[in-house]
């Protein structure tokens, strides 16, 4: 299980379990996904999951943040996982569960491809 508010048990297990946080990715990894998320709280428990989560190789493919917290800067840098931040637009209100995300990192730049349906 692995969201904010529960206890970390296996780093294998990549499955978001907040059903009324995060109703649209309740139940789905997030290992090989890009995450896109306002941004991320600080301290040694987010440092500790994705640590973890890295040595089972079960990261995201990128990290999307409208403002990264520090933390997640280094940690992105530690684990080679690209992070961008401070869009044009907010990544909260664009890119929806199901689309299609490029990230570069180097460059700071996010396309999207809307979902069909």
């Amino acid at each position: 299980m692995a969201d904010t508010g529960n206890v970390w048990t296996d780093p294998k297990d990549t499955t978001f379990t907040n059903k009324i946080g995060n109703p649209s990715v309740y139940g789905k990894s997030f290992a090989g996904k890009v995450l896109v998320f306002p941004t991320g709280k600080g301290g040694i428990f987010s440092t500790n999951i994705m640590m973890d989560v890295a040595e089972v190789g079960s990261t995201p493919k990128a990290i999307i943040n409208f403002r990264a917290h520090p933390v997640w800067v280094v940690l992105s840098i530690v684990l080679n996982i690209p992070l961008v931040d401070r869009l044009n637009k907010n990544p909260c209100k664009v890119i929806e569960t199901g689309d299609w995300v490029k990230v570069d990192g180097r460059k700071g730049t996010v396309e999207v491809t809307k979902k069909k349906g």
